[in-house]
């Protein structure tokens, strides 16, 4: 199973943390991988590892990976390749196929629906007449306010070209 996984996701067997003592347990892909696959929590994978929390904690930031309490450690798994499943068609796809918000609180800043399911829902919504009612509201109570704004704008566009002699 390691070495199809690694095979897939193209994972190399490097050292990705030593201990700090100065003991010989070097952890690798392989080993890492090998634990990451049960169902566990990061307290459990860092006592199976036999490191402490916060050297689990660091060595996953190493990786650009931000451990999230009370979340399982084989949901990592696929994102150290890479790879996470849509929330909505429970497909398994590359990264670049979901929304990226560096302000998002989950474990890898990307949306939890592909771009694809996001989209669709979106369209939905927009179709919907909720979505209409509520839109020519705002913009008849608005409606002055983008007017002038546009006037404004405008003006201060041919004030600009006539000091630059161009009108």
């Amino acid at each position: 199973m390691i070495e199809k996984l690694k095979e897939i996701y193209g994972l190399q067997s490097v050292v990705i943390a030593k201990p700090a003592h100065g003991g010989s347990a070097e952890i690798t892909i392989n080993k890492l991988l090998s634990f990451m696959l049960v169902d566990s929590s990061t307290e459990d994978l860092a006592k199976s590892l036999g490191i402490g929390r916060t050297t689990l904690y660091r060595m996953f930031s190493r990786l650009n990976i931000r451990l999230v309490p009370g979340v399982p450690v084989n949901k990592y798994c696929s994102y150290l390749a890479g790879y996470k499943k849509c929330s909505k068609c429970e497909n398994l796809l590359s990264l670049s196929k979901f929304g990226y918000d560096r302000h998002n609180r989950t474990y890898d800043k990307h949306s939890s629906a592909c771009l694809v399911c996001s989209n669709s829902i979106q369209n939905v919504y927009r179709s919907s007449e909720a979505y209409s009612v509520m839109y020519h509201k705002h913009y008849n109570n608005r409606a002055h306010v983008y007017k002038t704004g546009a006037a404004n704008y405008r003006a201060a566009k041919l004030q600009q070209y006539r000091l630059l002699g161009q009108i």
